[in-house]
């Protein structure tokens, strides 16, 4: 039975449960530890949109995914199907969207992208979320004043054309 993931991720009001600190952190490295089953050294590429809370929400999802042994590339603020397009592009093991799409502005959520673009199997976000409450059990306080995720890249600017092609004229 899902507990964190619902149809499109997991999503909640920034800073509570299950969008706090050490839940978040629990979800990098649980992905990171899944991912390492496919991938002996995942790349998992992060996006946001522009909410108050993506900031933090991105630094602490990024300080557990690399915890967990997964190299993150950030991408920036960058729309869900831009991160999709280039997760498959670039071959990712996986792609993170922090982003509540149109639920109000106190919220946010983490959608995550298998390699092939496309939202995860059910069967493993259930691993998934089997190995975040694992790891919550065993979770120091997780201190965000420190945490900041990677630099953007330049180089995913290429998501504009992608994006461009589905609007001509």
């Amino acid at each position: 039975m899902r507990k964190l993931f619902g149809t499109d991720g997991i999503r909640a009001v920034a800073g509570e449960a299950p969008l706090d600190p050490p839940t978040i952190f629990a979800t990098g490295l649980a992905l990171a530890s899944t991912l390492k089953k496919l991938h002996p050294a995942p790349r998992v590429l992060l996006g946001s949109d522009t909410r108050e809370s993506s900031p933090w929400i991105s630094a602490v999802i990024a300080a557990g995914l690399q915890g967990g042994g997964a190299e993150v590339l950030n991408a920036g603020v960058i729309t869900t199907p831009g991160v999709a397009y280039l997760t498959r592009k670039h071959r990712f093991a996986a792609g993170v969207v922090i982003s509540a799409s149109h639920n109000p502005w106190q919220d946010n959520g983490i959608k995550v992208f298998g390699g092939d673009g496309y939202k995860l199997p059910d069967g493993t976000e259930l691993e998934i979320e089997g190995e975040i409450f694992r790891r919550l059990k065993d979770a120091p306080p997780t201190d965000i004043k420190n945490l900041s995720a990677p630099m953007a890249s330049k180089v995913f600017r290429e998501e504009k054309p992608f994006c461009a092609a589905w609007f001509p004229g």
